[in-house]
């Protein structure tokens, strides 16, 4: 059949290049500039914490926005998080600042609009009434628990996703007292795909001088369909330690404890309410399986070079933060010279804080 012909990687490489736009779609530019306004929640107490979040779409590194009419309120600003992700082929860039906002007394208010200046153009975002009323206002930390023992708190961390898109449900139960049974009613989660994060963890730390007891559980969830959705609160029934007025005859802690009683409570939380967000329509690919999330690939050859007949194989990994497990077999195109065989792929998941990750492994033996 004469000698044998030495193949060049040269094709596969070109196949390289267009499997990983396949899965990593060409930036298509910057979104344009534009500015969001929005809060955790609506309704509040006096002392009862609400978290507005400023937001700059299409720029990486915009001055802090100011946040207008925020009279009545004890304002902090919190911190900063940025996010460059791509949608549908769409390339967007956005960075948010936080505050918190402590209201002082009880009310009607609009805060807003947020403005900022970039190159000379103003910016500002629509404006976001708020309900104060008079009560006692649920904690949601121990700044502002008062006397109580114990408590509970929840929160999502983004509370106006894109379907598919992975946020962190993060469930804590305080207490300060000894605590002698527990039981968990969590949400249902109606509307979401859920995955716990780990087994519930138990620590401890010091606030406001005084010892807790935190024993917290974790959920990723990811919303399956667009529109306003209500994650209700969890519940929590717990038999708590509670002073009796008696005190020892030794006038010591250790000796009161004795005479300590156990009261059975139920603790809950506020509904958290959610916006799920459609994807964009336009730029779609013709096929995307609705995977959301950020992500990186890399690609290896066991050979450089080849004869016809022979074989290598070809790796290739997606590591990333979203629910990578659910990626199917990328499909190698541009390879008419070549035939493919797939390999079972696998997923490892990645140790961390950050919900669902890891990577998953796809081989093909070329000849």
């Amino acid at each position: 059949m004469g000698r044998a012909e030495k193949v060049k990687v040269e094709k596969i490489g070109k196949s390289l290049v267009i499997v990983a736009l396949l899965l990593m779609p060409a930036l298509a530019g910057a979104n344009e500039t534009s500015l969001d306004l929005t809060v955790d929640k609506t309704t509040a107490s006096p002392g009862e914490s609400i978290t507005a979040r400023v937001t700059v779409h299409g720029e990486t590194s915009p001055p802090q926005p100011m946040l207008n009419n925020t009279d009545g309120f004890d304002t902090q600003f919190v911190g900063t998080s940025s996010q460059i992700s791509i949608i549908n082929g769409k390339y967007s860039a956005a960075k948010s600042f936080e505050f918190l906002l402590i209201p002082q007394r009880a009310g009607s208010f609009t805060i807003g609009p947020a403005e900022v200046a970039i190159d000379g153009r103003t910016y500002r975002s629509d404006t976001v009434a708020l309900t104060i009323a008079q009560g006692e206002a649920p904690p949601t930390s121990p700044q502002n628990v008062g006397d109580r023992a114990a408590f509970v708190t929840a929160e999502l961390s983004d509370t106006s996703p894109f379907i598919n898109q992975q946020a962190i449900y993060t469930f804590r139960f305080y207490s300060r007292v000894p605590v002698r049974r527990t039981e968990l009613k969590p949400p249902n989660f109606t509307g979401f795909r859920k995955e716990q994060l780990g087994d519930a963890r138990q620590f401890q730390k010091i606030l406001n001088g005084q010892e807790w007891t935190i024993s917290e559980i974790r959920w990723a969830l990811f919303p399956i369909s667009a529109g306003d959705v209500q994650i209700e609160g969890p519940q929590v029934i717990a038999d708590v330690a509670v002073p009796s007025g008696r005190r020892s005859f030794f006038n010591d802690p250790f000796f009161d404890d004795m005479f300590q009683r156990v009261q059975q409570k139920t603790f809950s939380t506020k509904p958290i309410a959610v916006h799920v967000r459609p994807l964009p329509a336009e730029g779609k690919p013709a096929d995307f399986t609705g995977l959301v999330g950020t992500a990186q690939i890399s690609a290896r050859m066991s050979s450089q070079d080849l004869e016809v007949g022979e074989s290598a194989t070809l790796t290739l990994s997606v590591e990333g933060h979203g629910d990578i497990r659910d990626l199917s077999t990328p499909e190698l195109k541009g390879g008419s010279d070549f035939k493919t065989y797939d390999d079972q792929p696998s997923f490892k998941p990645a140790t961390g804080n950050h919900g669902v990750e890891g990577t998953k492994v796809f081989k093909k033996a070329i000849v």
